[in-house]
């Protein structure tokens, strides 16, 4: 094949890093963001109601708290957050300054494979579970989706009210506990980005000058989606280092968005769960009772609904349905296709069902009904939530006594979810663990006191499975894909995959083996391409040579004299 357009944007990319290896030092300051990032790229299909797909471009940018988060400057390497996860007082006296004087570092293509195990695949991404580097441990990741029409400068934004959405799973390798997760939420298109262009004068004075300028009361982002920026979810998390383009000094703040889980699961059980928000798009929680702080007996009181209406095979009966051998094999790749249904029909209807479609092997499997005595329905809407809100009161937490179970319902239901399908969502990948109850509400039983009430059962993994830091130490080499996205008209998405040849498990493997061999490769591949990539380019263009897979990528040590890696602490809150 010839070398397609996306290639050769690649190539060139890789040609201008080579001639400006020896002047590099980063792109724009403030919560600002320092190296260039270069992600993994990632095809989504639009497709039409006959079926007919157009490729669409994304690219993939890890969360900003996964990153080096550092002094900003040329030659700035003085880590913002220092061991035991205290703000450095020179550089965050408050939180303004925090973000103007903080950078945010960019990653290429071979620093996602070696700090976080992720890579390009043929037909999407692989996503690691631990990763050991001279660092320390990593473990996990949260990737969004920028968009190519943007330059991969804002995130893609999906509008899915009368669509679906389809995505190709393997989490054959995930033990209990661990989580891969894809889902929507709110998030900002360009991450909460809020500096104008141009605050310093000139490259020379950038790296020992503050900047000093906002644009009314909207912080210091100027780094922005491609970075990472802006992440927001109805769990209203305070692990964010930084909200609102301003440090997140005593992770007090929250921030606080509609999301649609539309697939969570590892190799035992798997969810598909809609929370509600009471305020529209972003919102940042600033006490207690708005963020539905758990430690403080308030779960119940925040301005999202933070368990969300789920339907869980396992937990409403179906215990045959879902794991390694049965109706959906988790030992081998399959698709999980989920539509969101309106009243009328239309775009302009209230959402009203979100429904579950599976594929394997080239056959539709049909997401089973409810086996819970008093819970009918194989799909999510108003009455299926009201319903097992009812049913599974019982599994409240113990401490949590203050507010109404059916947060769902309270917070507008499936019409305020409809509303944020209009209003654009993001597509969030990630893959986590659950230090804090051990994901036990995703696949064991929870809560701990009331073992045998209705819906605590919700996989089949013992309590005492799951434990993190066991995890992490017999399961290193664990991970998820996720490949061949598509979303368009309902039913579209279907049509090209029942009947046609089921997702390889071969493909997915051989991105894992090509990865291995990647650091017997990579001094070659680093050499090759910075001093023959001219001259390949133009007998490319010429001779139209075969294409390079785009998964076979070079390798460049990621090994910087004084760099300081600060992972994400994302530890959850249990309402247990």
């Amino acid at each position: 094949k010839l070398l397609n357009s996306a290639y050769l944007v690649r190539l060139l990319g890789a040609m201008r890093i080579c001639f400006l290896l020896g002047t590099l030092g980063g792109g724009v300051w403030a919560q600002q963001a320092a190296k260039d990032e270069d992600g993994p790229r990632m095809v989504v299909q639009n497709c039409d109601a006959d079926g007919h797909c157009k490729d669409e471009m994304g690219s993939m940018t890890i969360d900003a708290s996964y990153r080096t988060q550092r002094e900003a400057g040329i030659k700035g390497w003085h880590a913002c957050i220092q061991a035991g996860g205290m703000w450095d007082q020179n550089l965050c006296p408050d939180p303004a300054e925090c973000a103007k004087n903080c950078a945010l570092e960019g990653l290429t293509l071979d620093k996602y494979w070696n700090l976080h195990k992720t890579e390009e695949l043929d037909s999407g991404m692989r996503m690691g579970y631990v990763s050991a580097t001279q660092y320390g441990i990593n473990t996990g990741s949260r990737m969004y989706m920028l968009d190519e029409k943007e330059n991969y400068k804002k995130y893609k934004m999906f509008f899915l009210k009368n669509r679906e959405f389809s995505l190709d799973v393997d989490v054959s390798t995930l033990p209990c506990g661990v989580n891969a997760a894809a889902y929507f939420v709110e998030m900002q298109k360009d991450g909460g980005k809020s500096m104008k262009p141009g605050e310093f004068k000139s490259a020379n004075t950038r790296h020992h000058t503050h900047l000093d300028r906002r644009l009314k009361d909207q912080g210091f982002n100027s780094a922005g989606a491609k970075y990472g920026t802006g992440y927001c979810d109805a769990f209203c998390q305070h692990s964010e280092n930084f909200i609102g383009g301003y440090a997140n000094m005593d992770w007090a703040y929250g921030s606080c968005c509609t999301e649609v889980d539309i697939f969570e699961g590892n190799g035992k059980a798997t969810a598909m769960t809609a929370h509600s928000c009471q305020h529209p798009g972003f919102f940042e929680c600033k006490d207690h009772l708005e963020c539905g702080d758990d430690t403080k007996g308030l779960h119940y009181k925040g301005v999202c609904d933070k368990d969300g209406c789920d339907f869980n095979p396992h937990r409403m009966g179906l215990h045959e349905f879902y794991g390694k051998g049965k109706t959906i094999d988790t030992s081998r790749p399959f698709t999980a296709v989920t539509q969101f249904i309106t009243t009328d029909g239309t775009d302009d209807g209230d959402l009203k069902e979100i429904r579950r479609v599976y594929i394997q092997d080239g056959k539709e499997i049909a997401n089973p009904a409810s086996k819970e005595p008093g819970v009918e329905g194989a799909a999510l809407s108003d009455g299926y939530c009201k319903a097992i809100k009812s049913k599974f009161k019982d599994t409240r937490g113990r401490k949590q006594k203050e507010g109404s179970f059916d947060q769902f319902g309270k917070h507008g239901g499936m019409k305020k979810v409809g509303e944020s399908l209009d209003r654009g969502m993001v597509l969030v990948l990630s893959l986590w663990d659950d230090p804090g109850d051990n994901m036990r509400w995703l696949d064991s039983i929870s809560p701990k006191h009331n073992q045998k009430a209705p819906g605590a059962v919700r996989g089949p993994c013992d309590r005492d499975q799951g434990e993190a830091m066991h995890e992490r130490r017999m399961h290193q080499r664990a991970f998820v894909t996720y490949g061949n996205l598509s979303y368009g008209a309902i039913g579209s998405t279907v049509k090209n995959r029942v009947k046609a040849p089921p997702p390889a498990t071969a493909k997915f493997e051989l991105g894992h083996q090509k990865q291995l061999e990647r650091q017997l490769k990579g001094k070659r591949s680093a050499l090759w391409i910075c001093s023959g990539s001219m001259l390949l380019v133009a007998g490319l263009l010429v001779a139209g040579f075969a294409r390079v897979r785009q998964s076979r990528r070079m390798a460049v040590s990621s090994a910087e004299t004084g760099e300081h890696y600060s992972p994400a602490a994302t530890y959850l809150e249990t309402a247990e």
